[in-house]
């Protein structure tokens, strides 16, 4: 987000981060470069071997050719991160629901990498964002993963409890696995 030349007035938006407890994984996590600030990405040793863990935030369909440009390179920038992994977890804001001009993109993507799609998989008729005005919700934000993880998914839950941002957390709890 570029505020150089402007006044920021209420809610920032945009960028990703990836928080852990140094205290107890810095030994086991280690940084990807992404070259994208959309990305953020690390490698966590654990018990079934490295895992890739990437946060994204993928551009808006605002309707034109540049968006759908945008979106594919992203695509692309993760799955070459994946390349240099076996098994990885994949979440964030991927602004596309079911139907809309980008699922298509993203539901390939995410074929072509061999992941699961976590939350749909395991949940009905959620959303995971609402607008300000509350009249407009949808469900943009995902976890994907590849099976080997999956399987170890426990939970998925959506935190609608939370109200710090139009954009609702999603919880996945994993059942064994663990960092080392």
């Amino acid at each position: 987000m570029d505020i150089s030349n402007q006044l920021l007035i209420g809610r920032p938006y945009g960028g990703t981060a990836i928080l852990f407890r140094k205290k107890n994984l810095s030994n086991c996590v280690s940084t990807l470069e992404a070259y994208d600030p959309r990305l953020t990405a690390i490698r966590l040793t654990t018990n079934i071997g490295p895992v890739m863990l990437v946060c994204v935030y993928m551009p808006s369909d605002v309707g034109d050719l540049d968006c759908v440009l945008n979106y594919n390179e992203t695509c692309s920038k993760i799955n070459a991160l994946y390349a240099e992994s076996d098994v990885a977890i994949v979440a964030g804001d991927f602004n596309c629901q079911t139907g809309s001009r980008f699922y298509n993109i993203f539901f390939n993507f995410v074929q072509d990498c061999g992941l699961e799609i976590s939350d749909s998989n395991r949940l009905l008729d959620e959303f995971t964002f609402c607008s300000d005005d509350a009249l407009r919700t949808s469900w943009i934000d995902h976890i994907a993963c590849s099976s080997r993880v999956d399987e170890l998914v426990h939970k998925v839950e959506i935190l609608h409890q939370f109200a710090s941002s139009d954009h609702k957390p999603l919880l996945a709890v994993f059942s064994g696995l663990t960092s080392y």
